[in-house]
């Protein structure tokens, strides 16, 4: 195997990934493992006092259990069937001053001092001091409030006095209620006593089909009724009267339905409807309407109001009364059948059986934890080197000598694997916004496993938690093996979007910056001329100044004066416009090729004159290198054609030759195989003498051209035609398109048919054997157009414009016979009926466009 395939190798990153996921969850139940027994304080303290310890607390939890329900035999029954122990006693005489403990007044081991008790044997009379029992106080009043949470590590002995106001006493006066009323006029609901009328505190209206409750709370500062279901309510006023009310809801008071005064439930004919004017004189029916903090009635006909001391009808004592709850744990502990669920068994079952777990494990425990988080580091780090690598077999480069030759065999590629760090799906995504993203949904991760955590636990609380843990590690695992990815891929800070962003601004500052550097180098490279402008437009608008300063006192003075100005300025302008355009027509002429005329630069102002006198320079430069160009050219075709003559007449004597030895009979072998290479390579050489005259006339225009009507589509037939036995002997198969509609063009027919020859030769040499030649035919409107297109056998390292060139081949290795002039002699011959052959390459695809105007 390849030192680095393993690398990419998929299941081991699958396998590594699992180990890794499956060792940070046994990190993560080892940590907290150790951390619990931790805090059980295993590590700390024997056994013995870790358990009493459990049972302390947890005679706690039930003590606050046993006082909260001490009037409840139902939850009486349910604390029997634990191994809790207990008994209630009562003092009745709280106020005694010498009462120093409970042994001064109840007798433990004596049945009648308890109000309850459970106990399988009474304690004895020295169980407290001997430390036999617990002894837990409690000071129950009318506020008190109970708090406990039965289960394993929950809370324990939360009680406390709850007090409405501090540092003030309030009493409570009782009196008959003899009459319920409603005052339509400011549309308060009183309660009437026999001494005084006292407004409700609270009125509830059902409305509609009875389904719906509008709640209303009296405020004596603002005299009004205080919309306690504004939200859900039509009706938005935070303070209103009830009358107000019916305004609002379009309802009136004669058809109300149930209304509840504070808990009283009443129907509409209980209420009595008056019309008291004087109710703010502090009057109602001749009786006086009590200003009292607070009034109520808790559902029955008595009305209790809050009072100052001196008011006072009836007292009730809210002194709180003590407890003692006496208890103990069984021994041994008595299975109570319902520990099968661990959160909801007996504690002390529960507590015995972690405590025996804690002890068992918890220095295996920290081996766990140790060994968990080695595996964990190493498998992590394995995950982090394979991250991004992805490998595949491919074909060795034959330069780097992986091609090899084994005697007597073809030569055969060789397949290497070859490993490299891949971009994936998640380095798409700009590493910041991954980031951002990636850290909001830890947050809400770790939200709602927090939010579990409270008030206790439960098997689905601690379920959730444990998946929103999973999903805080497997995010994170993911940003990091994404970040180590784009680390391996260099350059990691070009994935984040804020370098995009930073990068395109820098790219439009510097575009800013190099247009102002552009901008000083014209300057700069201008300045002579910028100097000559400015002289020019500066003297013309001093002299400006000076004739408006002059002819100041004389407004037609002036105008005519700025006029004249303008008007000398404008003819310079045009002047300089004018000029400007014989350069412009004098460069045009000199790029289109004509050479005959020059730029008259004899009035011309000072840099334009220059800039004409250039162009006149390039156009002498130009005219003399055409002229060396075209004798060049002459010569080098005259040598050609002296040269090529001068061969033809030995090379036809030594054709004649052959010819005349090759009817001779020749015995040797040897020799005839000699006159069939001279008879061969005779020709050849025949063959490029006359190509090489051919060209040389065809470059020179010295072949004379009869340009007649010719339809494509039969002379393309009929030509190609002629070839099909060669195109099919070269292993290629001919596919021709051509238009139905005829297609007329003047050409010479026997130097197209020669072009045709050439691209057809050309194709049967060098095209892949066994694919197709297609031969296409269509017009346009201003030309018609004949297409040539095969695969080419060799790589075609090399433009259409070097092809066209003489003596240009491409085939660069010289596989097949030929002398590179085809092309260039087709290209000619198209050129001088007035067409032009065009060649494009593009891979193996080799393309032959002939260009026919109309």
């Amino acid at each position: 195997m390849n030192k680095n395939k393993w690398k990419s190798n998929t299941g081991w990153k699958i396998g590594l990934v699992v180990i890794s996921f499956v060792m940070a969850a046994v990190v993560f139940f080892s940590a907290a493992a150790v951390v619990v027994i931790g805090a059980m304080g295993a590590y700390e303290r024997s056994k013995e006092e870790a358990l009493e310890r459990h049972y302390e607390a947890y005679s706690n939890i039930y003590a606050v259990m046993a006082m909260a329900n001490r009037e409840s035999p139902l939850m009486q029954e349910e604390l029997n069937k634990t191994n809790f122990r207990y008994g209630i006693i009562k003092d009745e005489d709280l106020g005694a001053e010498e009462i120093a403990d409970i042994s001064d007044i109840k007798k433990i081991s004596d049945p009648a001092s308890y109000e309850y008790y459970n106990f399988d044997t009474m304690p004895s009379e020295d169980a407290i001091e001997n430390g036999e029992v617990r002894v837990q106080e409690f000071e129950i009043g009318e506020g008190t409030q109970y708090g406990w949470d039965c289960h394993l590590f929950g809370y324990a002995n939360v009680y406390e006095e709850s007090y409405a106001y501090e540092e003030v006493v309030y009493y409570e006066k009782e009196a008959p209620i003899i009459g319920y009323y409603y005052n339509v006029l400011d549309g308060i609901f009183y309660y009437e006593t026999e001494e005084e009328f006292y407004r409700v505190d609270e009125v509830g209206l059902f409305v509609g089909n009875g389904d719906m409750k509008m709640r209303f709370k009296y405020d004596s500062g603002q005299g009004a009724y205080y919309n306690m279901d504004r939200e859900e309510c039509v009706v938005k006023d935070y303070y209103l009267t009830f009358n107000k009310f019916d305004d609002y809801s379009g309802r009136s008071w004669e058809t109300w339905n149930l209304i509840t005064l504070d808990d009283v439930e009443l129907l509409h004919t209980d209420i009595r409807f008056v019309n008291g004017e004087n109710t703010e004189k502090g009057e109602l029916l001749g009786k006086p309407i009590s200003d009292r903090y607070y009034s109520y009635s808790d559902g029955s006909e008595v009305l209790r109001v809050r009072a100052s001391e001196d008011e006072i009808v009836e007292t009730k004592d809210k002194e709180p009364v003590r407890y003692w709850v006496i208890s103990e744990v069984r021994d041994p502990l008595v299975k109570t059948g319902i520990h099968d669920n661990f959160l909801e068994g007996d504690l002390f079952e529960q507590a015995v059986f972690v405590t025996d777990f804690a002890y068992t494990w918890r220095y295996p425990a920290i081996a766990v934890l140790v060994s968990s988080i080695i595996l964990w580091i190493a498998s992590t780090v394995l995950v982090l080197i394979m991250a991004g690598h992805k490998g595949s077999y491919e074909t060795a480069d034959p330069k780097d000598g992986d091609v090899i030759l084994e005697e007597g065999s073809e030569p055969y590629e060789e397949r290497v694997w070859v490993d490299a760090v891949k971009p994936g799906f998640w380095q798409k995504i700009p590493l910041d916004v991954e980031t951002v993203l990636i850290a909001l949904l830890g947050c809400l991760f770790i939200a709602v496993g927090l939010e579990m955590t409270y008030y206790g636990f439960s098997p689905w609380k601690i379920t959730i938690t444990a998946l929103c843990c999973a999903g805080c590690y497997l995010i994170s695992f993911i940003w990091l093996v994404d970040f180590v990815i784009r680390v391996k891929l260099h350059k990691w800070w070009r994935g984040t979007l804020a370098y995009r962003i930073l990068a395109w601004f820098w790219k439009k500052c510097k575009k800013v910056l190099r247009y102002i550097g552009r901008g000083f180098q014209f300057l700069q490279e201008n300045l002579s001329l910028l100097w000559k402008a400015i002289l020019i437009l500066g003297g013309i608008s001093l002299l400006e100044c000076f004739g408006i300063a002059v002819t100041g006192f004389s407004p037609e003075m002036e105008l005519c004066i700025w006029f004249l100005y303008r008007g000398a300025t404008l003819i310079l302008i045009l002047v300089g416009i004018v000029q400007a355009n014989k350069l412009k027509e004098g460069a045009e002429k000199l790029a289109n090729g004509n050479l005959q005329e020059k730029i008259d630069t004899a009035k011309m102002f000072w840099e334009f004159k220059k800039h004409g006198e250039a162009l006149n320079s390039i156009h002498d430069g130009i005219s003399l290198a055409v002229e060396k160009r075209m004798q060049s050219e002459h010569f080098r075709t005259e040598l050609i054609t002296n040269v090529s003559h001068d061969i033809k007449t030995p090379l036809t004597s030594i054709i004649n030759y052959v010819d005349l030895l090759q009817k001779e009979e020749i015995h040797n072998e040897k020799a005839k195989e000699y006159l069939e290479v001279l008879n061969r390579q005779s020709a050849r050489l025949k063959k490029l003498t006359e190509d090489l005259i051919e060209a040389s006339k065809a470059s020179t225009g010295s072949m004379p051209v009869k340009m007649e009507s010719l339809e494509l589509g039969v002379f393309l037939t009929q030509t190609v035609g002629e070839f099909e036995e060669k195109i099919h002997a070269a292993g290629l198969r001919m596919v021709m398109h051509r238009p139905e509609a005829e297609i007329f063009v003047n050409a010479d027919g026997r130097h197209l048919w020669r072009v045709v020859e050439n691209l057809v030769q050309n194709i049967c040499k060098y095209a892949q054997s066994g694919t197709r030649v297609y031969i296409d035919l269509d017009e346009t409107e201003k030309e018609a157009v004949i297409s040539f297109k095969n695969i080419s056998q060799y790589e075609l390292n090399i433009s259409g414009g070097e092809l066209m060139e003489r003596f240009v081949r491409g085939d660069a290795s010289r596989h097949t016979d030929g002398s590179g002039l085809g092309l260039s002699i087709a290209g000619s011959l198209m050129e001088l009926m007035g067409g032009k052959l065009e060649i494009v390459v593009d891979g193996d695809l080799f393309k032959v466009v002939l260009h026919f105007p109309k």
